[in-house]
């Protein structure tokens, strides 16, 4: 697992997560077998993770972007399970019951460890698009709970940082 951090807006934290490829891997390991020897040893990944969590203050929304299979959901519940908050879905897929394995939608043990919203929701028949996930995680963000939006549908990350214009349904 790598990840980004990116603070480009002070209000939230965007982080991206990838896997490592070539001479950066290399220089993780060799930073990680430093680290072992001034405390305990843990994975990689978990090294990776708990200094990103540590370095991002609990009032701050926190947006989780990457490919599938990169940790962002692992990242999304260490962070929640860590500082609090509620993970909220921001895959276009995830949400749809039904389609757990299909999507690699987190299990219902981990879902059962933090809140989870926006998972396996809607009907697999029903419409859902962009502008109905907007409307959904507006109430979320102004709930008690920070925000943790994780997913790898970037038009659903763009929507929320930068806006989506109000188009009418179909008639």
């Amino acid at each position: 697992l790598g990840c980004r951090s990116s603070r480009g807006s002070p209000a939230v934290v965007f982080l991206t997560c990838r896997q490592n490829v070539g001479k950066r891997d290399r220089v993780q390991r060799r930073n990680n077998r430093r680290r072992a020897s001034h405390r305990p040893a843990t994975s990689e990944m978990t090294c990776t993770m708990l200094e990103i969590i540590d370095n991002i203050s609990p009032d701050q929304p926190v947006l989780i972007a990457g490919p599938t299979a990169s940790g962002k959901s692992g990242l999304a519940l260490a962070l929640a399970e860590r500082q609090g908050g509620v993970i909220v879905n921001a895959d276009a897929l995830q949400v749809y019951a039904g389609w757990r394995v299909l999507t690699a939608r987190p299990a219902p043990e981990e879902e059962a460890r933090a809140p989870h919203r926006l998972y396996g929701m809607v009907a697999a028949d029903q419409d859902w698009s962009v502008g109905h996930w907007l409307r959904a995680v507006a109430p979320l963000l102004q709930g008690p709970a920070r925000p943790i939006i994780v997913g790898g549908t970037g038009l659903h990350f763009h929507a929320l940082t930068e806006g989506l214009a109000e188009i009418p349904p179909p008639p």
